[in-house]
């Protein structure tokens, strides 16, 4: 990015949770108005006097980009340290220039050489300090880029109901929420589970019946199945929701919280209970 271009926008697909939105935009905003003042009064003959008291001076301007930043900093340690430098700009403008209003000043209302060249570039690092930091992909084991992809091909092989589930928890790793994206992506394996328990059996599962429970008795079925020589080998699929279903409980610690790799491990989960069982359903 070259530093006499303004950017004044973010683009992140689907990166930027609904409460960021606004005071990311009028963070940028801001930088960008900023970065026009300070580069029109660093050139040899300023080609653009800017006050730095009063309304919609450089202090205005500093203290709106502070402000925007406060509701970011709580999650963004990186943000903080913008406000803290920002603040430090407060400081020195605030007590090296005087009030344009008034009458008689000792100290320049103007914005100095001095001050604009290093104030330039410093609205330049801070934007790109915050387009690296929403730049990042929130996901940890998951392809971000592949990610949108993949969940697009397993809610083809879904129901409509868990198709929207399947899309809120997809949208919930994608914002950094594990806890409630890998409660609700569980209830889509779960479901999964579900169907493929009533083909196996030839009825519902009992009300109340976890996947751990479920898989169980698919285990058990099976288990007299190749005792009476009607199945060669039990269905590899079964152990594997078991061990899995064992090593993360959801259903036995409901409060349970989760990090975002954590989240994402669940969704790895749910890919394979999809494939696999829609594979199973499709059999005759």
């Amino acid at each position: 990015m070259t530093k006499n271009i303004l950017l004044t926008e973010i683009k992140r697909k689907d990166m930027v949770s609904h409460n960021e939105i606004y005071p990311v935009i009028r963070a940028i905003w801001n930088l960008s108005v900023l970065h026009f003042l300070a580069i029109g009064a660093s050139g040899f003959v300023p080609v653009l006097k800017s006050n730095v008291k009063g309304k919609d001076g450089l202090i205005d301007n500093l203290s709106a980009i502070q402000l925007a930043l406060t509701a970011l900093s709580r999650e963004k340690g990186d943000i903080a340290d913008i406000r803290s430098e920002i603040q430090q700009w407060i400081k020195t403008l605030d007590s090296e220039y005087g009030d344009p209003k008034a009458r008689f000043n000792t100290k320049s209302v103007i914005l100095l050489r001095n001050h604009a060249q290093p104030l330039e570039k410093d609205s330049v690092k801070w934007f790109e300090k915050i387009y690296s930091i929403y730049e990042k992909p929130n996901t940890k084991l998951l392809n971000q880029k592949e990610f949108g992809k993949i969940a697009q091909e397993l809610s083809k092989k879904l129901d409509n109901m868990q198709s929207l589930d399947l899309h809120d928890g997809y949208e919930c790793l994608l914002n950094n929420i594990p806890t409630p994206g890998a409660m609700i992506l569980y209830r889509v394996g779960e479901s999964m589970v579900q169907k493929f328990y009533a083909k196996e059996m030839g009825h519902e599962p009992p009300e109340g019946s976890t996947m751990g429970m479920m898989a169980a008795e698919l285990r058990e079925k099976q288990r007299k199945e190749i005792e009476s020589r009607t199945r060669k080998k039990a269905d590899p699929l079964v152990n594997y929701i078991i061990v899995q279903t064992e090593e993360r409980n959801l259903a036995q610690h409901p409060e349970r919280r989760f990090d975002q790799t954590e989240a994402e491990e669940v969704f790895i989960f749910v890919k394979k209970l999809i494939n696999d069982i829609h594979e199973r359903l499709e059999k005759k």
